[in-house]
């Protein structure tokens, strides 16, 4: 980092892109209890991008507690571990989502890759820009109340410029509408020894804001999502990498069938049918669906799953409030 940079690296990395997704009913207006947002979403094959509503504020403050409870010194950090166990780290079960990150490039024109496998039925959650302003941190990113962490993180989020995601090649149209803040009364978090962020370790409440992308569950086979967005510093409306902070990432992803007798798997007749699987009938019963359609050509393994889970386990209100620290 050049040392005219005004901010601190370990700084720098407070400033966080954040990933996943939550299943709803896609609106055009959606009032929300922080910010009011408008979005239209954006279908990518089967896949949503939905527009922010309150599920997608709570994900965003989860994937902050996620974060911060993530000591890097035991645990896979998702940040700079670019393989599967940086992945599998972020998998929400409770939740049916996966949370990505985007890290800050040590080269501008190189995006940090990662590459990993992720069961089939789940979403995908990540910001393309975000910051959380908090109780524990040092300024610039310290409020000691809700009112300030408010304030604190808007003014970081109102200097984003550049933000960009592609899926599977295609461009979501006008990033900048997919932001939204903390739901009101923020969020509180247990910061861990040796977190990502460099945050002191404690008990703290925090405010988040920033742009935040939720993809529902996409098909089975491979994915490529890449996302990127700058925090304008300077206010020159342009990025300059000495003052300025970027965050970018490119993940392939592969989603797979999980057997539980040979970890992931690519098509149906991979999968077990005996009767000591948790998949067993799964083949014949999926299959016996796709027919039913009356369209034997959907018959081939993508197609099939294609659909399938018609209805996952997706996160709700109480999910979330029951998850509260």
């Amino acid at each position: 980092m050049s040392s005219k940079t005004s901010f601190k690296y370990k700084d720098r990395l407070r400033l966080l892109l954040i990933s996943g997704m939550v299943f709803s009913v896609v609106l055009s207006s959606t009032a929300l209890f922080g910010r009011t947002a408008f979005a239209i979403g954006q279908s990518f094959g089967q896949s949503e991008v939905l527009p922010p509503n309150q599920l997608v504020a709570k994900l965003g403050d989860k994937w902050w507690q996620w974060g911060f409870a993530i000591n890097t010194k035991q645990d896979a950090d998702p940040f700079s571990n670019t393989g599967q166990a940086g992945c599998d780290i972020g998998l929400q079960k409770n939740l049916n989502v996966i949370f990505l990150v985007g890290s800050i490039p040590s080269d501008p024109t190189k995006i940090i890759e990662h590459n990993c496998s992720i069961p089939v039925g789940k979403s995908i959650f990540f910001p393309i820009l975000n910051v959380a302003c908090n109780s524990l941190d040092a300024p610039p990113f310290f409020g000691k109340n809700e009112d300030e962490q408010r304030e604190c993180s808007k003014g970081f989020a109102d200097k984003a410029i550049d933000l960009a995601v592609t899926i599977d090649g295609k461009s979501l149209k006008h990033p900048q509408q997919y932001r939204i803040d903390s739901p009101k009364g923020g969020f509180k978090f247990t910061a861990v020894e040796n977190n990502p962020f460099a945050t002191p370790v404690g008990q703290g409440t925090g405010v988040s804001d920033g742009y935040l992308v939720y993809l529902t569950p996409p098909s089975l086979g491979k994915h490529k999502i890449s996302f990127t967005g700058t925090f304008d510093l300077d206010n020159n409306g342009k990025f300059d990498p000495t003052k300025d902070v970027k965050f970018a990432a490119i993940y392939n992803i592969s989603v797979k069938v999980k057997n539980f007798k040979h970890d992931y798997v690519e098509s149906l007749d991979q999968v077990t049918t005996n009767a000591e699987s948790p998949m067993s009938g799964m083949k014949d019963m999926m299959m016996k669906d796709a027919a039913s359609k009356d369209n034997p050509s959907q018959l081939a393994n993508d197609d099939v799953f294609g659909a399938f889970p018609r209805f996952p386990d997706f996160p709700s209100l109480k999910d979330m409030s029951s998850m509260e620290e």
